[in-house]
């Protein structure tokens, strides 16, 4: 070990009591959500999925549909250039 190293692993408090360690598990638990274009893209693959089972159906299908378009008009209001003007307002 180098002094920089050594300086760095003496001046690193141990987590003490438990609040501390709670924190920095929740902190490590915390899950990663997808972005509406990684939302679109595993919905619409669940669909050409989906369609293809026995369990299809229209019901089931018109609902997965209608989710995967919520997702697609979320990524499309990200995609659109906001006007200067709408900040004027």
């Amino acid at each position: 070990m180098n002094d920089e190293e050594i300086v760095d692993f003496v001046s690193k408090k141990p987590a003490n009591n438990e609040e501390e360690q709670r924190a920095a598990e929740e902190e490590e638990e915390r899950t990663v959500v997808p972005t509406n274009s990684e939302a679109f893209a595993h919905l619409d693959g669940a669909l050409l999925l989906f369609e293809e089972q026995e369990e299809c159906d229209g019901r089931r299908l018109l609902g997965l549909k209608s989710i995967r378009d919520l997702a697609a008009r979320k990524r499309q209001s990200l995609l659109k250039q906001t006007l200067i003007t709408d900040y004027i307002k």
